[in-house]
């Protein structure tokens, strides 16, 4: 089971790597062309209309620069290596912004020790799958409160999932999910649990903490 869910863990990593990749280096090359073409019209334009080239440019500079940070976010996400509340809240806000019909709210800890940035990654990346999985299934209004808590040898995230078009048996024989329950417990050494009441699903993430 490990080997089958490590390999589609890889698959799943290396295609959207990739498809992120080229849709990030299409978008700044579009925003590229667009400007190096507004110049280009500049040059015989009447100086009347230079205020509202320049707006234009700073547009596709803005895009640019947008394109160029999301790039950076999925190579390094943000506070990866500093601070795993940080890096959660970062990620919160990213998954907003690609699912606005849900709600999301995230509790953390005032106080949060220092953590090895490839765990926090192993996490992140494992709950990126999660919710990529779930958005199909999050019908309006839904909502989703992830808590994050740390203790002297156990560190826990829990999430829960309020109003959406799930089941009991679609909870409990969902490929992807059982292929993240193996690569969380075995890469993270943690445990991994579910339960459905009504139309809410608790999920529990516990985890051993890790030293940099």
């Amino acid at each position: 089971m490990l080997k089958q869910a490590i390999h589609w863990w890889q698959r799943q990593t290396m295609a959207k790597q990739e498809a992120n990749a080229e849709m990030l280096r299409e978008g700044a090359l579009q925003e590229l062309f667009a400007l190096r073409r507004s110049l280009e019209l500049s040059l015989a334009a009447d100086p009347s209309e230079a205020a509202e080239r320049q707006l234009c440019w700073l547009s596709s500079l803005s895009q640019i620069s947008l394109s160029l940070d999301q790039l950076k976010q999925t190579l390094h996400p943000a506070y990866i290596s500093d601070s795993l509340p940080l890096a959660l809240q970062s990620r919160v806000e990213r998954w907003r912004r690609q699912m606005p019909q849900t709600q999301f709210s995230l509790t953390i800890p005032p106080i949060w020790p220092v953590n090895c940035s490839y765990g926090n990654w192993l996490l992140l990346t494992v709950l990126d799958e999660m919710m990529l999985f779930l958005e199909p299934y999050l019908i309006a209004g839904a909502t989703i409160a992830l808590g994050l808590e740390h203790h002297l040898l156990m560190q826990k995230l829990t999430i829960n999932l309020v109003n959406a078009s799930l089941n009991g048996a679609l909870l409990g024989s969902a490929t992807t999910l059982e292929h993240l329950k193996t690569i969380f417990e075995e890469l993270v050494t943690g445990e991994w649990s579910s339960q459905l009441e009504n139309e809410q699903v608790l999920w529990h993430l516990h985890w051993p903490p890790r030293l940099p």
